[in-house]
């Protein structure tokens, strides 16, 4: 019978340091070449360009997503002095004119690269190899989708680097003693972690499936199906995680109700009184005074926009030429994502076919081969890619293939676990230098 063993600790060392530094150099590299091309709206930067834009006017807006990725491309755009001015609308598809819309990139651009770093300390934490943490982190450096996804005015790229902080935190966590206080610290910091991903972007909820799983698995490995403890113990754990992630989306939405007092463009989404909450720019002076007054009920208005947010978002039905269904993505099969294009020259998100193919199949490898050592923390990740993939079969509205990001890391991941768990280390050498070429 197959027994869960304790997840041993791993020291970080020189080599460590020195493929990190590589790999950061890689991942700036390539998030920020030519960071300014092409000078024209591509594909929903006229989308959070204006949510920017409507931040900087304290205009209320409405979005089908949680704030906090917007909130941090707002406070960067801020700290640039950004003045709100560039009309996305307009320019799509034409030159800019001014440069300011590159210091919007570089938000997206920056957290971005950050997340090959995190997926090397993610493996490293969970006891594989350097050899096997760097080729995991290549693949997402590799990647074109991400890549694509990760360079333009759009939240994926914050939501990238907290679902890869919270894997990398999470599994640093895991190595820890149970119940001891430095564990609990970091059963925290991982709950706070993933409700920053859950409040960036709706597809990250599929993690919190990924936690409860390996919280239940770790369980059980000190305690006996029927003692009275283990349940208490899962107990605890989960309100370790889930209190910090709930704070940190209502801290979101309570902050992103402070920045838009005045009433703007989402007005007409809110139930009225919610509207009756935001402030007209034409009132007197001692009206406005009055209504920020007013103690709103912050808990409701998040819930009632998040119900609504939810609505909205599976309302988006309309077809497009670029959309696809999650049966396409892992092997691309479906279409791309035309971002932009102009006299010749295109940006699409379209998936590097080397990383898509090991990915998926490094899952399959995972799940059958089990008497090979570390199988539980292979089938780990696994249960994070089904829960993070398959709930996609069950939403009705039109989908793309950068949909699928969260689960191809958790792919790339699994690359490096496969590889360690079957080729000897030279082997793995080998093959890492196969993949740098």
């Amino acid at each position: 019978m197959l027994k869960f063993k304790i997840q041993p600790k791993t020291k970080l060392n020189g080599t460590d340091t020195i493929l990190l530094m590589f790999i950061t150099f890689l991942s700036f590299i390539t998030r920020f070449w030519v960071l300014n091309n092409p000078d024209a709206v591509v594909f929903d930067e006229v989308h959070f360009g204006n949510f920017t834009n409507w931040y900087t006017k304290s205009e209320f807006f409405y979005d089908i997503h949680p704030p906090l990725g917007k909130l941090v491309m707002f406070l960067f755009a801020n700290l640039s002095e950004y003045d709100g001015s560039i009309q996305f609308s307009k320019y799509y598809a034409q030159s800019f004119h001014n440069s300011q819309y590159v210091i919007l990139r570089i938000t997206p651009a920056f957290f971005s690269s950050l997340c090959a770093r995190l997926i090397y300390l993610t493996l490293r934490f969970d006891s594989f190899s350097s050899c096997a943490a760097f080729i995991s982190s290549f693949m997402i450096i590799c990647d074109t989708s991400l890549l694509t996804e990760q360079r333009y005015i759009l939240s994926d790229g914050m939501l990238h680097f907290f679902c890869c902080l919270f894997f990398c935190v999470f599994s640093y966590t895991n190595s820890l003693e149970p119940l001891s206080n430095r564990w609990i610290i970091f059963m925290i910091l991982s709950g706070t972690t993933l409700g920053c991903a859950c409040s960036s972007k709706n597809t990250a909820w599929g993690l919190m499936a990924f936690t409860g799983f390996v919280q239940v698995i770790q369980t059980f490995q000190y305690y006996r199906l029927l003692d009275y403890r283990a349940y208490l113990v899962i107990i605890l754990r989960a309100c370790l995680l889930i209190l910090p992630l709930i704070s940190v989306y209502f801290i979101s939405f309570i902050i992103h109700f402070i920045v838009l007092p005045f009433s703007g463009q989402g007005t007409p989404y809110l139930s009225p009184e919610m509207k009756n909450q935001l402030i007209n720019r034409n009132l007197v002076k001692s009206e406005l005074y009055y209504r920020r007054l007013q103690p709103p009920n912050i808990f409701k208005r998040t819930i009632q926009l998040t119900i609504n947010m939810h609505h909205g978002n599976m309302g988006i039905k309309n077809f497009h030429s670029s959309q696809s269904r999650p049966i396409n993505w892992p092997l691309l099969t479906g279409n791309y994502v035309a971002f932009w294009s102009s006299y010749g020259k295109e940006v699409d998100c379209l998936g590097n076919a080397f990383v898509y193919y090991i990915a998926f199949f490094s899952l399959i490898f995972n799940l059958i081969f089990i008497n090979f050592e570390k199988w539980d923390l292979g089938l780990r990740y696994i249960v994070g890619w089904a829960v993070s993939y398959f709930p996609f079969f069950l939403v009705p509205r039109s989908m793309f293939l950068y949909h699928y990001l969260i689960p191809l890391m958790i792919g790339c991941i699994s690359a490096g676990i496969a590889i360690d768990r079957i080729l000897p280390r030279l082997w793995v050498g080998i093959f890492l230098v196969i993949v740098c070429g």
